[in-house]
Parts: C-alpha cells; structure tokens; sequence
C-alpha cells in the first residue's frame, strides 16, 4: 500500500465499506505514518475498533479519523476521543459542522478538503 501511494496527495480509505479489525486500523496508522506526503481521511461506523486502536497508538497527523453517524440528524457526539472527528448526516435538520459540497459539484470533492482537516471537527453530509 505504501508503495502505490507513492504519488498520491490525498487518499479516502474505504469509499464502500469499513475497518474489519482493531489492527486493521493500527495497520492503516502504520501506513500513514509511512506515507506523510500523502493526506488521508477514514470514515467508519466501527466505534469500538476507533477506542481500541487509539488505546495502544496517537493518529497519525496526515489522517483523519471521522466516526460517522448510525442515524440521520443524531449528531456523533459520545465519542470526542483525541485523534478523533466526525461526519454527520442531516435530512429534516440543518448540517451540524461544515457541509458536504459533493452533492453540489457533481458528487465530487473537487477543490474540498473538508474531510481531510482535522480542524474541521464535524462534516454534514445530505442524506441519499
């Protein structure tokens, strides 16, 4: 993996599906520690993994960990762990954090990197 993300800036793990084990994660860790010219953003429904893993190792600076909500407009608020951020989702109820402009721009980030900042603690996006 290290290898194929030699020339890569920014990288989305999981665009379908999500973190199978505790050392998965810690495995991602090790690859983004290895790749620190590359920026990556995680998103995973799999809280307990995200607990385990950062019990034995930090985040790494270049990724981005956001636990992502079960339910429409129920904001992802029980974990607030170092190392850690959110993604929403809002239907009925206005985003909480910044909002997802991919829905806007043909599905695509486009010049966004949102998900990939770790100061930007919370991301919305529309339910579909």
């Amino acid at each position: 993996m290290v290898v194929l993300l030699k020339k890569e800036r920014w990288f989305r793990w999981f665009d379908s599906g999500d973190l199978q084990s505790t050392q998965m994660l810690l495995d991602i860790f090790e690859i983004a520690r290895q790749t620190p010219h590359c920026n990556h953003w995680l998103a995973t429904r799999e809280r307990t993994f995200v607990r385990e893993a950062l019990a034995v190792s930090h985040t790494p600076d270049n990724l981005v960990v956001r636990v992502s909500a079960t339910f429409p407009d129920v904001p992802v608020r029980e974990l607030y762990l170092d190392g850690v951020n959110y993604a929403n989702v809002h239907k009925n109820e206005p985003p909480i954090g910044h909002e997802c402009m991919a829905p806007k721009q043909n599905g695509k980030c486009d010049l966004c990197r949102a998900c990939w900042d770790r100061n930007v603690k919370e991301v919305s996006y529309a339910e579909h």
